[in-house]
């Protein structure tokens, strides 16, 4: 199942030369960013910090955290796929996204992918639904960050007028306006009308129709559980933090980490890795000392590639024993 799931997800792709070249030069250059940053301090003073953090409640609190976040995650997929009119048992679905993780850690887009193709395969959705699925649910990604982002950065910029918050303000409420402005307009079922070439308005269509499947109240549920999602990081750093030695009080942390997670989530480096560190140095940089900021950035991408890793794998072994495929209903209340 896993394989056919990975072989699929590889074809989603334009073409394997230039999947495997994208993967190379992004790996390059999160390590690249991350080495650059990590000589910019001496290696006793790292040791120095490495030995004076509280290394082992860190990774008890990141575990219990990352469980917390598969389960949350799932809840979130689990409603949309309801929504959507299909029956569903939730440990389907995280066996499901535990088994992705793999995929998330060589590729976000195979990631995704590997969800898609994995409604598709095991659940028997079709393609087509289980691709309006997965695209609306990274599109409630996107929305919900920049949301929080927008929030935090308007925040920010009463106390600041610092241009990087300024420009991740503006990049923001474009980005919110414009996610809003294309749900309401791919909403109007009319709109395909306005198209004369075939291709667009099939495309404009089908939009339409996957959308016009989801309340407007339903969609609303999924974009504030995904905040949520969003938030529960905020309540994770304030935890972690001080074993670093960094104090950053709880209204700070709530405007800054929105904006790092806004930039980490940018399709320039897995997993954020480098890009992630560098948001992290930048953002708390008033709050604490570089060596603090950076050892607990990498400890924070480290521990959290590792325990879904761990997840992944272990997913394997029930990927093939979940239960009945995904069922059509009609809603009860019709």
């Amino acid at each position: 199942m896993l394989n056919r799931i990975i072989n699929s997800s590889s074809k989603l792709l334009d073409n394997k030369n230039i999947t495997i070249l994208s993967q190379v030069i992004s790996w390059t250059i999160g390590l690249i960013i991350a080495v650059f940053l990590f000589l910019q301090v001496d290696i006793n003073i790292i040791k120095e910090a490495f030995y004076k953090a509280y290394i082992i409640p860190f990774i008890i609190i990141i575990c219990s955290f990352v469980l917390f976040w598969l389960f949350f995650e799932t809840y979130n997929l689990y409603l949309l796929i309801k929504y959507y009119g299909y029956k569903t048992l939730y440990k389907d679905i995280l066996i499901l996204r535990s088994a992705t993780y793999l995929l998330m850690l060589i590729n976000y887009n195979l990631g995704i992918g590997g969800i898609l193709l994995g409604l598709s395969i095991k659940h028997k959705i079709n393609i087509a639904n289980s691709t309006s699925i997965v695209a609306l649910y990274s599109l409630t990604d996107i929305l919900s960050l920049s949301a929080l982002t927008l929030i935090s950065t308007a925040f920010i910029c009463c106390y600041t007028q610092k241009k990087v918050y300024i420009i991740l303000l503006i990049i923001s409420f474009l980005l919110v306006l414009l996610l809003l402005f294309l749900y309401f307009i791919f909403h109007n079922s009319k709109l395909s009308k306005q198209f004369k070439n075939r291709i667009a308005k099939k495309i404009i269509s089908f939009i339409s129709d996957e959308l016009s499947k989801l309340k407007k109240t339903d969609l609303l549920k999924i974009i504030l559980l995904r905040m949520t999602y969003f938030l529960t990081f905020i309540i994770f750093f304030h935890f972690t933090l001080p074993l670093f030695h960094i104090h950053i009080p709880f209204i700070w942390l709530a405007a800054l980490v929105p904006p790092i997670f806004f930039i980490g989530n940018l399709p320039i480096t897995p997993a954020g890795i480098g890009t992630i560190q560098a948001a992290m140095l930048f953002f708390f940089k008033s709050f604490g000392q570089y060596e603090d900021i950076l050892l607990f950035s990498i400890c924070y991408t480290t521990f959290l590639l590792l325990t879904r890793l761990l997840l992944g794998l272990f997913s394997i072994l029930f990927i093939d024993r979940s239960s009945q495929p995904l069922k059509k209903y009609v809603d009860q209340k019709n």
